[in-house]
């Protein structure tokens, strides 16, 4: 049985700032999005919603963990020059997070490009951990190595794509961001990009199977080991139906060869409880070192009389 070792409260004490929402562990690393963070928190004239903020946690060379403070914190560019506040403002800076195990991060920011709504053009934030230029030091420091900006990828940059919707990264530095845009006129059919270690996109990868209505949503989660890489598409159905509203998404996940972007794999419910519809197959995914790979299905009819109690495969 696990027992509850250690417990990390919000540094920020924010109420509603989604701290923990989004998070990833590797190696000694674990990062911590909290995407909905305030700059200038209960200052009615000053206040700027929807910042964002993300802090990094780092275990000793032992494995001794200390989540007291973090290691470093993550804060939104927009929001570090004093009269630039409203660039950062529904930027949800972190919405999506992602450290390797030798201590690089990517953090999403779906909301750069629009400061009014909650969706944007996105933008994508990458760390390199360095030295810092201190004879003898042996820790590591933070600054952003470079950004991503959607707008230089996605077809249509005017419309509402939310690059870095999702974001990975692993320990050869390849960088996989998911978009919600729309390639044919259809709502978030959703589209993945690789960028190598110099941010230099790869290739892109459109949905195989885009939906008409709510949209299969490709890419809504990702994760991707040295080698492969599982894609999933919660809200996939079989055709072109009427699906207005998600609820019918039966879901498929993806295998890729990260090397050659190659699509090895379609996934689907290997067992169908009842109807599969609304099972949303994909809704999460992990994908392990060995290939072992873990696939959520939310909605899984576990009973075939309508109680969705959700099935984990393995």
């Amino acid at each position: 049985p696990y027992n509850v070792i250690d417990s990390i409260p919000a540094p920020s004490g924010q109420v509603g700032s989604t701290f923990g929402q989004q998070m990833q562990s590797a190696g000694r690393y674990l990062v911590v999005s909290e995407f909905r963070y305030d700059s200038n928190y209960g200052d009615a004239e000053n206040e700027v919603s929807n910042v964002g903020r993300a802090y990094l946690y780092k275990a000793s060379a032992t494995g001794a963990s200390d989540y007291s403070t973090p290691y470093h914190i993550f804060k939104n560019p927009n929001s570090l020059a004093i009269y630039a506040q409203d660039s950062a403002k529904y930027n949800w800076f972190a919405r999506d997070c992602s450290v390797s195990s030798n201590g690089n991060v990517v953090l999403g920011a779906v909301g750069v490009g629009n400061t009014d709504t909650f969706q944007g053009q996105g933008k994508v934030y990458r760390y390199l951990p360095y030295y810092a230029d201190i004879p003898g030091a042996t820790e590591y420091d933070y600054a952003i190595s470079d950004s991503i900006n959607g707008n230089l990828h996605i077809p249509n940059p005017g419309t509402l794509a939310n690059f870095g919707r999702t974001v990975e990264i692993n320990n050869n530095k390849d960088i996989f961001v998911a978009s919600t845009e729309n390639d044919y006129g259809r709502s978030t059919e959703g589209a993945v990009y690789v960028f190598d270690s110099t941010n230099t996109l790869q290739y892109r990868l459109a949905n195989p199977f885009p939906n008409v209505g709510y949209g299969a949503r490709f890419g809504l989660d990702i994760d991707i080991n040295e080698t492969f890489a599982a894609v999933c598409s919660r809200f996939y159905i079989d055709s072109d139906a009427a699906d207005t509203t998600g609820s019918g998404g039966k879901g498929r996940v993806y295998i890729y060869n990260i090397a050659t972007g190659e699509r090895l794999k379609e996934l689907e419910n290997p067992t169908n409880f009842g109807d599969s519809v609304g099972d949303e197959f994909g809704a999460a995914v992990m994908l392990e070192d060995d290939g072992t790979l873990l696939v959520g299905a939310i909605g899984e009819d576990v009973d075939s009389a309508g109680q969705d109690a959700g099935v984990v495969y393995r």
